[in-house]
């Protein structure tokens, strides 16, 4: 916990120059990413297998996209990080990239939350109507 703590301080964090990552630090990200990555596997096993409204699987794709397009970014990050480079190895990046994360996560799940409700009515409403056309 203590490293955790460490690794966010802020003389480190908005450091151009930061030293390489611990194995412990980069053992930490790789998992962070790795879990990235196999969700987005699950998410897409999901789309396969699971018989789900079109406007789900629309929405389940945006998701997917930002497992895996996060989870790289990730692995970018942490092999900068390992090793060292200059200002890609920054700690800052990593919070980009948690803030990046929740702000994408955010809208994808407005869609499931505000969008997909909406279309599914109309969906039924024209349904109804094209019912009694010939």
């Amino acid at each position: 916990m203590r490293y955790l703590i460490s690794f966010f301080r802020p003389e480190v964090l908005f450091n151009v120059r930061p030293d390489p990552i611990e194995a412990l630090g980069f053992k930490i990200l790789i998992t962070i990413f790795s879990l990235c990555v196999i969700a987005g596997i699950a998410t897409t096993y999901h789309i396969k297998v699971k018989k789900i409204d079109v406007y789900y699987i629309y929405g389940l794709r945006k998701i997917r996209v930002i497992f895996f397009t996060m989870g790289v970014l990730g692995f970018l990050y942490a092999l900068f990080a390992h090793e060292g480079a200059l200002i890609l190895s920054a700690r800052i990046w990593f919070i980009v990239w948690v803030v990046t994360a929740i702000l994408w996560t955010t809208q994808s799940l407005w869609y499931f939350a505000k969008d997909v409700p909406r279309l599914q009515e109309e969906r039924k409403k024209k349904k109804i109507f094209e019912k009694y056309l010939p």
